[in-house]
């Protein structure tokens, strides 16, 4: 009978406890006349479900978990509409300030908010909407529209993290603004960790002193739309050391740079485009150390210096950097004085326009190396000022690049006015007689053209995902690929393959001849361990005697 008794209880504790579902009505009738009182009532795991309405006054604003692991959401997180009207109005004005939530007793993942809007917040300090003090809660698919930080310089009128690992995902920041020198609109993060990680999120119309959309994430902005954001420094983002992953940071204004700003961690597989800086440079980016890859940088504009970049310390790897103005110097990119060590390599940089230093220009005691890029005037077209250094690698070209559409500035029927003019995305793939990706009818296409940047990349750069077959073609009856391609492509699955016999592997001056100037190239880094030296055609890391056999097949070809 003991032993009975122990399995059936430990078969009873074995069962997970079913959570309950508290429903709260905007009318009070409810199983809880408040969302507050619902919360004090709750058990770990409960969900409590927020009817369709307006919610307002005391308890349904400066809402408090007190630690709880509980969820708190709209009947249906998932349906847009049901989110729209499901509406935490915190009524806050700079006289009464409330906000929606606020997390300060260590919640974690497991406290949840979701398919909420919260609007009109209204903080001295920090945190319009949502503050979260050493507290990292779960924010998902909720609407944080028309929330207002003070004159403060705390900020995030949206969502405020300090010390605070939260999960934002698929939120809508709009038309929040931190007033007076708040930074971070949208959301503002902290330099300690832990720090928030922003997924599939839009930000569209906020306002700031410092970050229109983000201040300070420190963690990963990832497929994030940011898009009309405005600030005196860094329009979309500011100070930034996290990653930043397939966004769109597009029609962002600062006074100092429109679209990011002072950002450090790796910027990949970006379209930065449309930004404007009226004031002073980086019209796209300015003072980003990083690395900055397979991103479009294309229709930004500043008043002064560098339309696209200004003084990123940066390697820009495999990027496209077209269409970009610039009032007075470095129309593309542009480095003031004191920039080292700047990389740019397989990247096509075409078609930007400034006073001086149209494509390029860079000042006294600055150095930059350009290797295997496409740049529209070549050497020539590049202005480095009195003191500074450039190394012009072997394997650049200056030949149109056949993009698939270019973007173009509208002119908006007022041909003597640029006041209003603006840019116009297109598309960067590069045509091919072989194989190139279609963006609008996703599948593979060709052209009766082939860009002369596909295949021209760094011999010694890995291919990364680029393919080597396209469904249309396993056999590769119409083309194979033999090299990275320079652009914003090169690298991915979305890279343009060439017919037979555009390219050769050996040759890696890019005059179209496997010859002595090739051989000299790959003789130089003769037995260095390297990754990336163009003369490391197997690309396993040192130029060996397997190098020059590979050489010697496409000898004098």
């Amino acid at each position: 009978m003991k032993i009975l008794t122990f399995i059936l209880l430990s078969l009873l504790l074995a069962i997970p406890c079913i959570a309950d579902i508290i429903v709260v009505e905007e009318d009070g009738s409810g199983d809880y006349p408040t969302i507050q009182a619902a919360i004090d009532a709750a058990s770990t795991g409960d969900i409590i479900e927020v009817q369709p309405g307006t919610y307002i006054g005391s308890g349904n604003r400066d809402i408090d978990f007190k630690g709880k692991s509980i969820t708190v959401r709209s009947i249906d997180p998932n349906n847009p509409d049901i989110v729209a009207a499901t509406i935490i109005d915190c009524g806050g004005t700079e006289s009464t300030p409330h906000r929606g939530f606020h997390f300060y007793h260590d919640e974690d993942a497991n406290s949840i908010i979701a398919g909420l809007m919260i609007t009109n917040g209204y903080t001295v300090n920090s945190g319009g909407a949502i503050r979260c003090i050493e507290a990292s809660p779960t924010i998902t698919h909720c609407d944080i529209i028309g929330n207002t930080t003070g004159v403060l310089v705390d900020g995030g009128a949206g969502i405020f993290c300090w010390r605070s690992g939260s999960m934002i995902t698929n939120c809508k920041f709009i038309n929040n603004e931190a007033k007076g020198e708040g930074v971070g609109g949208g959301f503002r993060g902290s330099y300690a960790p832990p720090h928030a990680t922003i997924n599939n999120c839009v930000f569209i119309g906020n306002s700031a002193y410092r970050g229109g959309a983000i201040h300070n994430c420190e963690g990963p902005v990832n497929n994030c739309v940011i898009v009309n954001n405005k600030a005196r420094y860094g329009g979309g983002i500011h100070s930034n050391d996290g990653p930043i992953t397939n966004c769109i940071i597009s029609g962002n204004s600062g006074l100092y740079t429109g679209g990011l700003d002072y950002c450090n961690g790796p910027i990949s597989n970006c379209i930065i485009s449309g930004n404007s800086a009226t004031s002073y440079g980086g019209g796209g980016l300015g003072w980003c150390h990083t690395v900055i890859s397979n991103c479009i940088i294309a229709g930004n504009y500043a008043a002064q210096w560098g339309g696209g970049i200004l003084d990123s310390s940066a390697t820009i790897r495999n990027c496209v950097i077209v269409g970009n103005l610039s009032g007075d110097i470095g129309g593309g990119v542009a480095f003031r004085g004191n920039v080292q060590n700047m990389e740019i390599i397989n990247s096509i940089i075409w078609s930007n326009e400034a006073t001086l230093g149209a494509q390029i220009a860079f000042a006294n005691e600055s150095e930059m190396t350009i290797n295997y890029c496409d740049i529209a005037g070549g050497k020539q077209a590049v202005h480095g000022h009195t003191g500074s250094t450039l190394n012009w690698g072997i394997g650049n070209i200056d030949d149109y690049p056949y993009f698939v559409d270019p973007g173009y500035w509208d002119l908006n029927n007022t041909p003597g006015d640029t006041n209003d003019d603006f840019w116009v995305d297109g598309d960067y793939h590069l045509q091919s007689e072989g194989w190139r990706w279609d963006s609008l009818r996703l599948r593979w296409d060709y052209n009766d053209v082939t860009s002369r940047c596909i295949d021209a990349g760094n011999p010694g750069s890995a291919l990364a995902n680029e393919l080597l077959t396209v469904p249309d073609d396993p056999a590769n009856l119409r083309g194979e690929n033999i090299r990275i391609n320079m652009g914003a492509y090169g690298g991915t699955t979305e890279a343009s393959m060439p017919p037979y016999d555009w390219t050769l592997l050996a040759d890696l001056t890019n005059d179209g001849t496997v010859n002595l100037a090739d051989f000299t190239g790959q003789a130089k880094d003769w037995l260095q361990s390297e990754s990336e030296q163009p003369g490391d055609l197997d690309r396993d890391g040192t130029v060996d005697i397997n190098d020059i056999a590979m050489l010697a097949e496409d000898w004098l070809k």
